[in-house]
């Protein structure tokens, strides 16, 4: 296969995914029941948000999967501008892509102390378990 057919096929799939995303996120925000009824849904939502009602705080899991998912969003943010850029036959600007380069770094940076606790924590257990 050729350069071009792989950045095609790595492109399509890009755009495929974010479809389907816009797509779910479409239903997702859907109201359960018709405009007359939905008033009945926005009230419940009010009074689940006002008596605190909610599922508590994220677990390290979710916060993981949250910060995961942010930064595929970011890195997906930056694809779809450089491409709307060079559809319009302008292009960033050094200055727009040290800042990008930046924030990715910061990206990794937060990412490796992540899994240098977590490594640590591991540690930790496995010098306990000796121990004992």
């Amino acid at each position: 296969m050729s350069l071009v057919s792989f950045q095609v096929e790595a492109i399509s799939d890009m755009e495929w995914k974010n479809e389907m995303f816009l797509l779910v996120r479409e239903y997702q925000n859907k109201p359960y029941f018709p405009p007359p009824f939905s008033m009945l849904e926005n009230l419940l939502n009010l009074f689940k948000f006002i008596c605190g009602s909610s599922s508590g705080p994220l677990t390290q899991e979710e916060l993981e999967g949250e910060r995961k998912s942010a930064t595929l969003f970011t890195v997906f943010e930056n694809y779809c501008v450089d491409k709307t850029l060079k559809e319009r036959g302008t292009s960033r600007t050094a200055d727009d892509e040290v800042e990008t380069t930046i924030k990715c770094i910061g990206n990794q940076h937060s990412r490796l102390f992540d899994i240098e606790e977590i490594i640590g924590d591991i540690a930790r257990s496995v010098k306990k378990k000796s121990n004992k």
